[in-house]
């Protein structure tokens, strides 16, 4: 059965078995140096649409560092906080509320990662995935992944989906 004209919503629901095969996108950036900025992007484009399965943050290399990480989906690498702010916010309960927009707040001594797990889709339009840290303190590598896949496009009859 086509259900590739169904709603973002609608395919959402969908059994996770019928969903394609999953695939990890990363970001890595790294900064040196205090109160300054760095934005990465993905070496490919996510589907469109997108079903984003986990979100995992790892700092790789740490020396006693505070920094901010903001996430999003934006088709060309950011180079500034203003083209940051324009990108699609994918997780927007995630990390300080109070900044605007939130950014998620990193302080480590030793490397570490963070996993989260959810099942967000999203319109994609062949945006890749960005990341902006801003780093306060310290020296610091990070790498971002996602666990995603496209969304089914055809499900069997059998299946009882409707």
């Amino acid at each position: 059965m086509d259900v590739s004209g169904w709603a973002l919503a609608k395919r959402m629901k969908i059994p996770d078995q019928y969903f394609p095969d999953r695939e990890i996108v990363s970001v890595y950036d790294s900064e040196s140096s205090a109160t300054t900025f760095e934005w990465g992007i993905s070496g490919v484009a996510l589907p469109d649409p997108v079903c984003i399965w986990e979100l995992g943050i790892q700092i790789v290399s740490s020396g006693s560092a505070l920094s901010y990480v903001r996430l999003g989906l934006r088709s060309a690498v950011p180079t500034s906080e203003a083209e940051m702010n324009g990108a699609k916010n994918i997780f927007p309960d995630l990390g300080d509320l109070t900044k605007t927009p939130p950014a998620i707040y990193m302080a480590a001594v030793y490397p570490f990662q963070m996993r989260f797990t959810c099942k967000k889709g999203f319109v994609t339009a062949g945006d890749k995935f960005v990341m902006e840290l801003y780093n306060v303190t310290g020296v610091l590598s990070i790498m971002a992944s996602m666990l995603i896949s496209g969304l089914p496009t055809d499900v069997p009859a059998w299946a009882g989906v409707s």
